[in-house]
């Protein structure tokens, strides 16, 4: 996860990712110099959950914080989340268990719920499941999964040689 003033939605993220059913996990969170209560609640969750890790530096942008925080990681299984995000209590599970079954040159994701701040759902998104159709889908810029939702495996990140950081946006599509 990258924070940039993320205190409006932070701590429900981070508590969508600590309550997850599969509880074997290292939390990277990449603080990308915010100026906000940010660090103060990563903090208060970092002095209570070991498995999280907190990265301090200037703010780089997005895509140069998730370089950061990826290539950081000890295991070679990497799950995102955007700060402003919530994960459903059994993604972590899920994924990792396909992602088994698989193989490492993939990206798996997951169809998603828009939500309102009491958590009432506002409207349901179907995403595409197969290759051919995301591929189409990406290259066509239409509908494609959250990359917030993304799982994939560390090498074939470091295959791809990460976000490009000229991208303020969109780094999601480029890689």
């Amino acid at each position: 996860m990258s924070v940039f003033n993320g205190e409006n939605w932070l701590k429900s993220s981070v508590e969508s990712i600590l309550s997850q059913t599969f509880r074997d996990f290292e939390f990277i969170i990449v603080d990308d110099g915010s100026t906000d209560s940010s660090i103060d609640i990563l903090n208060f969750y970092e002095s209570r959950d070991e498995r999280i890790r907190i990265i301090r530096k200037k703010n780089t942008g997005l895509a140069d914080s998730l370089n950061i925080g990826i290539n950081s990681a000890k295991s070679e299984w990497i799950a995102r989340i955007d700060c402003d995000d919530k994960s459903d209590l059994s993604r972590l599970e899920k994924q990792y268990l396909l992602a088994l079954n698989i193989g490492k040159d993939f990206f798996i994701g997951s169809n998603y719920f828009s939500i309102n701040q009491n958590d009432t759902i506002i409207s349901k998104y179907k995403c595409p499941e197969s290759h051919y159709k995301l591929k189409t889908n990406l290259l066509n810029f239409n509908k494609f999964f959250p990359h917030s939702s993304a799982f994939f495996s560390l090498s074939a990140f470091q295959k791809l040689g990460g976000y490009r950081t000229h991208y303020e946006r969109s780094q999601d599509y480029d890689l």
